[in-house]
C-alpha cells in the first residue's frame, strides 16, 4: 500500500528532491498541475492546500467544479501521484501513476469538459472505477437514502461483532431512526460516535440537531441531544431522542 500524509502532515523534503525532483523545482504539487493545465489551455483551478486556511502540506493540490472534484497527493516512498475524482462527494475513480503530465489532462476532463467517468477510466489505464458511485447515480433520491441507512446499518452491525464499544453505544438510536418516519427521508452521518443528519449526501449536517451517546452509570445509555448550534437539549433515551431531534428539524 502507497504510504501518505494527511494533507496537515510532514513530509522529509529529501524523499522529495529524489522521487519527485520535477515538483519540489517548482515549490508545490499545485503550481506543477496549474503549470501543464496552462499548456493545455485549461482554465481550471487548482489550490495547493499550504493555500488554504489550514496551511497543510505544499504536496496536497484540489480542484474542484459544481459537485465534481478532484484530489491528488504524492506518495512517500515512490514516485506516485494518487489522484481521486469524486461526484456528489463520493469517489467515482482513483489510481496513481508516476506520470505528473497525466493528471493535469485528466483533471480536465473531469472538471471542465464534464466526460463520464467511464469514459475517462477506459482512457487512462491507472484509473479504477468505483462500481458501487456508479450504481449510486443511477438511483433515485428515495432509493438514495435508503442505501445510505442501509449501509450505516451494516457497518454497525460490522462493528458491533468486531467488539466496537462505541458502536455500540448508537446501534439502538440508528436501529430506531432509519424506520422513523421523519428521520429516514434524511441522510444519517455517523462520526466519532456522533449522529447527524443532512437532507442531501454529505451535505450540511450542521443545519440538524445531533446526539451523542453516553454510557450511563448503571450500564444504560443515555443520548445528549443538541441542536444545530450546539445547544444541549437534554440527555434522555433512545426514544425520546428521536422525539427531540424531530421536534428541533429545520422548518420547511
Amino acid at each position: 500500500m502507497l504510504e501518505v500524509p494527511a494533507p496537515w502532515g510532514s513530509y522529509d523534503d529529501r524523499r522529495i528532491s529524489r522521487h519527485y525532483p520535477d515538483v519540489m523545482n517548482d515549490g508545490s504539487l499545485a503550481t506543477s498541475i496549474r503549470n501543464h493545465l496552462l499548456e493545455l489551455g485549461s482554465n481550471v483551478v487548482v489550490t495547493g492546500f499550504h493555500e488554504t486556511l489550514d496551511s497543510g502540506s505544499r504536496w496536497y493540490a484540489s480542484a474542484s467544479s459544481s459537485a465534481r472534484s478532484a484530489e491528488c497527493a504524492m506518495a512517500l516512498h515512490e514516485r506516485q501521484f494518487l489522484l481521486k475524482l469524486s461526484n456528489e462527494h463520493l469517489t467515482a475513480a482513483q489510481g496513481a501513476t508516476d506520470q505528473l503530465s497525466l493528471i493535469a489532462p485528466v483533471i480536465h476532463r473531469w472538471l471542465a469538459d464534464e466526460v463520464d467517468i467511464s469514459e475517462l477510466c477506459n482512457d487512462y489505464a491507472f484509473l479504477i472505477l468505483n462500481e458501487w458511485a456508479l450504481k449510486w447515480q443511477q438511483l433515485s433520491e428515495d432509493q438514495r437514502v435508503a442505501l445510505a441507512w442501509q449501509e450505516l446499518l451494516n457497518y454497525i452491525e460490522a462493528e458491533r461483532l468486531s467488539g466496537g464499544e462505541c458502536i455500540r453505544r448508537q446501534q439502538q438510536l440508528v436501529a430506531a431512526a432509519s424506520r422513523h418516519p421523519s428521520l429516514c427521508k434524511l441522510y444519517p452521518v455517523l462520526s466519532h460516535d456522533v449522529l447527524h443528519f443532512s437532507d442531501r449526501v454529505n451535505g450540511d449536517w450542521k443545519q440538524y440537531p445531533y446526539v451523542e451517546p453516553l454510557s450511563g452509570a448503571s450500564g444504560n445509555i443515555v443520548y445528549r441531544v443538541f441542536d444545530r448550534n450546539g445547544v444541549l437539549l437534554d440527555s434522555v433515551e433512545a426514544k425520546d431522542a428521536l422525539s427531540l431531534i424531530v421536534a428541533n428539524l429545520p422548518k420547511t
